[in-house]
């Protein structure tokens, strides 16, 4: 089960790093942000958009955060597009089990001046906002290298029935993060098949 969590949400995340450079406010989810996780609620797939929109609000970070088929997502219907591939369509399945936000890639020149790794800093002020949310570390977030001149870092936590993976890259400077949320029943309903399909257009197959 581990392995298809994963599979999925390396699809999910590189959705999301394609809808993260949409333009907008990150502060659609509106109302009191501390009400999200209240224990009489039930924590579906708005409630964790709510938490993920207070902690990328509170951190400072740009972009918005992408849930299809909630009211006001710009991804919502996309599915339902003429001509796409079978991957595309699973790939529009893991969106409905997923809450992702992603930032701007920003260049070297761009970060240099902000005094060292800014983004970074607010994607760990970010975990610590949903840290105090109630989502529980899994998996620290934790540095891992990437091959020459490229760093990267990720960590896994959960919240009553849902995996969020954090992800931050520097490849030579070009700095971007993601987080993805998926709800774990929703995941468990791919076969082993489409997952398949799924980690082939993740790992850069074509299709």
């Amino acid at each position: 089960m581990a392995g298809k969590t994963s599979l999925v949400t390396a699809v999910a995340v590189a959705g999301a790093l394609v809808a993260g450079c949409g333009s907008g406010s990150s502060s659609d989810a509106g109302g009191d942000p501390s009400a999200s996780a209240s224990a009489g609620r039930k924590f579906d797939k708005a409630a964790v958009r709510t938490d993920l929109v207070a902690a990328v609000t509170a951190a400072g970070l740009p972009g918005d955060v992408k849930a299809a088929g909630l009211p006001g997502d710009a991804a919502s219907g996309q599915s339902a597009a003429a001509g796409v591939s079978e991957r595309e369509k699973l790939a529009a399945r893991v969106a409905d089990c997923t809450v992702d936000w992603a930032s701007f890639p920003s260049s070297p020149s761009s970060t240099a001046s902000a005094g060292g790794d800014e983004l970074r800093r607010k994607v760990e002020s970010m975990l610590d906002g949903l840290a105090g949310r109630g989502w529980k570390e899994k998996r620290p977030f934790a540095e891992l290298p990437v091959g020459e001149g490229g760093v990267a870092a990720a960590g896994m936590y959960k919240k009553r029935g849902w995996t969020l993976h954090a992800r931050y890259y520097d490849l030579k400077g070009m700095r971007m993060a993601s987080v993805g949320a998926t709800e774990d029943a929703c995941v468990a309903e791919f076969s082993e098949e489409e997952l398949d399909l799924l980690d082939s257009g993740a790992s850069g197959g074509s299709g």
